[in-house]
């Protein structure tokens, strides 16, 4: 089973979680994957941290998380493990601190597009969850 976590941090995660609240203006600042291995007894995340891309345990994510909303994707076992892979092939790409900004700077000034956007070489949680599906 697949599912999307949408959260807010336990700790202060300090000017990249302020600036996405503050340019999404929603309830979570933070998006992840969960996989729950039936073979583990288990759970992981997959997402974007402040630094890179990771797969994280779930004993360290809820530590880390307020869960705020949960959508379960009702998906066939292939797409699954073609999600997973795409998951695993991905992992260690960048955190884009300059795309946070520019989100933010979009919103201020309306601009029409992110002037720090730089295709796919650094990536936010939000913008990795939706670039796998």
């Amino acid at each position: 089973m697949i599912e999307v976590h949408l959260t807010t941090s336990k700790k202060w995660v300090f000017i990249p979680s302020l600036i996405r609240k503050f340019s999404n203006g929603r309830l979570f600042t933070h998006a992840a994957f969960k996989f729950t291995s039936k073979t583990w007894n288990t759970s992981f995340y997959y997402q974007n941290t402040v630094s890179k891309t990771q797969f994280m345990g779930e004993v360290q994510f809820k530590k880390n998380n307020h869960i705020v909303e949960v959508f379960e994707l009702k998906l066939p076992k292939r797409v699954e493990q073609q999600l997973i892979k795409i998951c695993q092939e991905r992992e260690g790409k960048p955190y884009s601190f300059l795309g946070i900004f520019g989100k933010m700077l979009m919103k201020i000034f309306k601009l029409n597009s992110n002037p720090f956007q730089d295709g796919d070489k650094t990536t936010d949680c939000i913008e990795e969850i939706t670039m796998a599906l």
